[in-house]
């Protein structure tokens, strides 16, 4: 059996004033990748792709690579970039000769130019060239806004089922062999989709506690019934505003509609009951450098949650490294500010030279503007790591060029791409081991806890200026379906 493998993923924060152009897709995770490529970047590692090579190899799945196209979260992408992508994928599939099924790892949460739903144009264009006899299987972020015409365009449609994502690989396994199964003409995938009136922040959708530990837990025991094949809970991404935004319950069964239909408004209902749980507050910035200082043991992480690059964040905003550069506050590390002219300018001086700088702020002013500072050049390097945690372990990251400038004892990590250092090799890449360090202003929320297990000793999440703040109503939101929770907090179900 021959099965076309391939890839085109965004997670769109529409807030977020950094486009996202063909550029973009050569971001942190490195080059647009094609055919063998794929082997060699992906065997092995901890990736929805990762997964696919290996659920194929065990299943005894021919595997043809196509394409990898990801980009790092920003702003809403071109339409040039989602129709050269999208166009490119579909003819490498269409090319494959003798095929018999197909694996896709898509996010759920695209935005391009002229399309709210990416993911379902994709899909849809790759069945009107291919015909509806060759099964597509796709594998979706958990953050994923789906609709109704995303599951009517694939076959079969897994979600992850945590959160930091560590079972990308497990969930990517896991659809190879149920394609398998499908094309033994032992799995019949029947789905159907609820989407409860929720536009949830992100912070609270940990599957480590919280409700959705609460909900998985229930989920693995109705999976248990007889022709129950999956149920995905799809807790969505608020920052994009287009009417597909929001949560969502995906139950596919073997061959019974009324089955996953039943199932899907079960699980609907019991989010919807636990609605008020996932709403959590955060720390001012002051009060949480306050509490860190004041804490007895270290690391203390101040997680700059509005700021994540994850979330389509600029990754600049400077509220905390203003606090530790003027509270001189030693053994401090700010990672990551994305700052290409700042790294540009330590790369001219040289590593030992101590010159002006104008740190972070540039992208968005009006969440905070550049920190000017004289510092000391300590490290330059080109940004290259690998993930050696569950989340994405295995794979290679590529920060640009790095520069780690210090002033005032505190040491600022500046980069010419933006990303969350969501491992602690981001760190140790550029010789900062830190377990060492007292704290630690992250631009990061919920997925380096994963990675960073065993490092930190405590975790304070900050209230401050970000495309990716918690608090919804500060957003003008024109398109999402209205009512919804929270934004419209009577709103009945």
């Amino acid at each position: 059996m021959k099965i076309a493998i391939g890839e085109i993923s965004h997670e769109t924060n529409t807030f977020c004033t950094l486009a996202t152009g063909m550029d973009a897709f050569l971001g942190v995770w490195g080059e647009v990748l094609t055919g063998d490529e794929m082997f060699d970047h992906y065997r092995g590692t901890n990736s929805v792709v990762g997964g696919f090579l290996e659920g194929c190899r065990e299943a005894r799945l021919q595997v043809v690579p196509t394409l990898s196209a990801r980009a790092w979260p920003s702003g809403m992408v071109s339409r040039e970039a989602h129709e050269h992508f999208r166009d490119r994928l579909i003819d490498a599939i269409a090319a494959v000769d003798g095929l018999d099924g197909i694996l896709l790892a898509l996010h759920g949460a695209m935005v391009a130019d002229g399309y709210t739903d990416p993911e379902s144009d994709i899909l849809t264009r790759l069945r009107a060239r291919l015909g509806p006899k060759i099964p597509v299987f796709i594998v979706l972020d958990l953050h994923g806004n789906i609709a109704p015409p995303t599951v009517g365009a694939c076959d079969l449609l897994l979600g992850y089922n945590t959160y930091p994502h560590v079972d990308t690989g497990e969930r990517g396994a896991e659809a190879a062999a149920l394609l398998a199964l499908r094309l033994r003409g032992d799995l019949r995938p029947a789905a159907a989709i609820v989407r409860p009136p929720l536009l949830l922040p992100s912070m609270n959708m940990r599957t480590t506690g919280g409700p959705m530990a609460t909900l998985f837990a229930e989920v693995r025991e109705a999976e248990r019934r007889p022709g129950v094949v999956d149920i995905s809970l799809f807790g969505g991404f608020p920052y994009a505003d287009i009417p597909e935004a929001g949560a969502s319950i995906i139950c596919t069964t073997n061959g019974n509609p009324e089955q996953a239909r039943t199932l899907a408004e079960k699980f609907a209902r019991r989010m919807w009951d636990l609605r008020h749980e996932f709403i959590v507050e955060v720390t001012p910035a002051e009060e949480a450098l306050r509490q860190a200082l004041a804490s007895p043991e270290w690391p203390v992480v101040l997680a700059d949650v509005a700021d994540n690059p994850g979330s389509g964040g600029a990754g600049d905003t400077t509220t905390l490294l203003r606090l530790l550069v003027e509270g001189k506050v030693e053994r401090s590390t700010v990672a990551t500010i994305y700052d290409p002219e700042t790294v540009a300018q330590a790369v001219e001086a040289g590593v030992g030279a101590t010159r002006g700088f104008r740190i972070g702020g540039k992208t968005y002013p009006a969440h905070g503007g550049p920190v000017e500072v004289e510092a000391y050049v300590r490290t330059l390097s080109d940004g290259i790591c690998s993930y050696k945690g569950p989340l994405g372990r295995g794979q290679q990251i590529a920060m640009g060029r790095t520069a780690v400038l210090v002033v005032n004892g505190v040491e600022v990590v500046v980069t010419e791409r933006r990303l969350s250092p969501n491992d602690p090799e981001v760190l140790r890449s550029v010789g900062i081991e830190p377990s060492q360090r007292r704290v630690m202003a992250l631009k990061v929320k919920g997925h380096f806890r994963a990675n960073f297990e065993g490092v930190m000793k405590k975790v304070i999440d900050v209230d401050a200026p970000g495309f990716s703040r918690l608090d919804l109503s500060g957003f003008e939101y024109r398109h999402v379906r209205r009512p919804i929770f929270p934004l419209d907090p009577d709103v009945t179900y």
